[in-house]
């Protein structure tokens, strides 16, 4: 439980930490626009896929090794 809260606000756009991070960014440096927010969301989307993939793949070859 514990590990997903921290998992949760770790930087990445599309978790909680993220947002944290582009409200952060946004009272330092006024308004940002539309493109980056989108771009960045986009990056952070494509890095969760990948990162829950590997844990998948990594999990079904444990079960097939033992």
């Amino acid at each position: 439980m514990i590990g997903m809260g921290v998992a949760n606000l770790l930087p990445v756009p599309i978790l909680n930490g993220g947002h944290i991070v582009l409200h952060l960014t946004q009272a330092v440096f006024g308004t940002y626009p539309k493109k980056y927010v989108s771009a960045v969301h986009l990056f952070g989307l494509v890095f969760l896929l990948l990162m829950f993939g590997r844990m998948v793949l990594a999990d079904i070859s444990w079960l097939f090794a033992r």
